[in-house]
């Protein structure tokens, strides 16, 4: 079984609609802020899973990899991210 992680926005289309129709042996993990703006029919293919917004410890844990920061700049980072590592990692 093969695994793709797509990050999904409102561009998600027929092109994505017409390889989720295709029987693949792949599990796809589609991610997006707001999964209204998916196509309707997009949608009705998928299990939706809500997920929680990181907590500051975890956030802190990945960014404390990248060089050149302070522990105070990752903390600053984790708590002005709302839960995100994206967000954080462009603080």
């Amino acid at each position: 079984m093969n695994v793709a992680i797509v990050g999904a926005s409102g561009a998600v289309g027929q092109e994505f609609l017409k390889v989720l129709e295709e029987p693949l042996n792949t599990v796809f993990i589609l991610t997006c802020e707001n999964y209204m703006d998916l196509l309707q029919t997009v949608r009705s293919r998928c299990t939706v899973y809500h997920l929680e917004p990181l907590d500051c410890a975890t956030i802190e844990r990945h960014l404390s990899v990248i060089p050149g920061y302070t522990d105070e700049d990752y903390h600053y980072a984790a708590l002005n991210c709302d839960g995100s590592i994206e967000n954080a990692e462009n603080i």
